[in-house]
């Protein structure tokens, strides 16, 4: 059996990444991405254990579902879901919007997964009371641009240069914040054939779900520093990774189960929610988990019961005693979103939203007319 070898660019990251010698640097546009770059910090980090039995999704909400504001992006733009009420806030197609926390929405209409045209990945804001959003972050050259989360009016997203070969691509995660205009340059996340396929922030935490080649894995940062740090949470335990499937050792240098770990979300109260995947023979099978990062501690378990519906799960969001689980047909490249779940962890409710597309849920005030 060939032992797997870990990526080259979780090498470099690791290589690169002391710890508390982190750089940070920073550009004053906040219209046209700087083209520097600082390297550093791509890792591969694992699980921990309360089970619920999920009562059937319903399509809409039963007496005593719990009530919760959502934004939700889909090819006809992006609204505003509330329990009584759906406005539209952006025409349009909109791949992601996420509010500031601060009554303004950042959106992205697309990443351009295919890489065919970087300009189709600006990411714009409307700001609160405006009519009309502005281009808040333009890609120049090729660059590509994919926004991530926000936080206390910071937008966080990546940035990837696509030199055409391995030495001259990178993907860099940034911030921007909307009121003074300053870029920041936090951490490489990526390169030739690597990078992130999502990114959370939560309190003073970013937790990247990384891929490289056939590998994927979680690895964690201070929000400060882009320090390289662990948990004892973490599903990977700072020595595993997912090699097509399969769970990877390197203390052991050996495959130690039929399962993987992905989409990693965090709350801003340390709790970190991710999908444990598993093939047990017949079919995969995705479980929702919740865990307390700094203690271990198992939260919630739920099987999400999806093998043959035609979907599989992807991006979430965490709030509360909420979960938004966002789905996407099976089978189909660049499949679009279906209507998301919404799961109460206390109680293992499963409601399914309203509108079809990727959901998020709504952190500040939105005021509209």
């Amino acid at each position: 059996m060939i032992r797997p070898v870990a990526p080259a660019v979780l090498i470099l990251v690791l290589a690169a990444c002391g710890g508390d010698d982190a750089t940070e640097s920073s550009t004053t546009t906040s219209t046209v991405p700087a083209t520097t770059t600082t390297e550093a910090t791509t890792t591969t980090l694992a699980p921990a254990t309360t089970t619920t039995t999920p009562p059937a999704p319903t399509t809409t909400a039963p007496a005593g579902a719990p009530e919760a504001a959502l934004l939700v992006a889909n090819d006809d733009g992006a609204f505003l879901v509330d329990t009584d009420f759906t406005f539209q806030l952006v025409t349009g197609p909109v791949e992601l919007a996420i509010d500031d926390e601060e009554g303004g929405l950042v959106f992205q209409r697309s990443s351009d997964r295919s890489a065919q045209d970087p300009q189709a990945t600006v990411i714009e804001y409307l700001a609160p009371d405006a009519f009309e959003p502005i281009d808040l972050l333009i890609p120049t050259g090729k660059q590509y641009l994919d926004l991530a989360d926000a936080q206390d009016g910071a937008v966080w997203y990546t940035r990837r240069d696509a030199g055409g070969t391995p030495e001259t691509t990178t993907e860099t995660l940034l911030t921007l914040d909307i009121a003074s205009g300053v870029v920041d340059e936090f951490t490489v996340t990526g390169g030739w054939e690597s990078g992130a396929l999502d990114l959370s922030v939560g309190g003073d935490t970013v937790v990247a779900y990384w891929s490289a080649e056939a590998t994927t894995g979680f690895a964690y940062f201070d929000a400060e520093s882009a320090a390289r740090i662990g948990f004892p949470g973490d599903p990977y335990q700072s020595t595993q990774f997912c090699v097509d499937g399969s769970l990877y050792d390197e203390a052991t240098g050996g495959f130690v189960a039929e399962v993987c770990f992905e989409y990693a979300q965090l709350s801003d109260d340390g709790r970190l929610a991710f999908y444990e995947r598993a093939f047990d023979g017949v079919q995969v099978r995705y479980v929702l988990v919740v865990v307390d990062l700094d203690s271990g501690d198992e939260l919630f378990r739920q099987d999400l019961e999806r093998p043959d519906q035609g979907w599989a799960p992807v991006e979430m969001d965490v709030l509360g005693d909420l979960v938004l689980v966002n789905r996407t047909e099976t089978g189909v490249f660049d499949a679009p979103y279906t209507r998301a779940l919404l799961i109460e962890l206390s109680t293992g409710l499963v409601t399914e939203v309203g509108v079809a597309g990727q959901a998020r849920f709504l952190r500040g005030p939105m005021a509209i007319d």
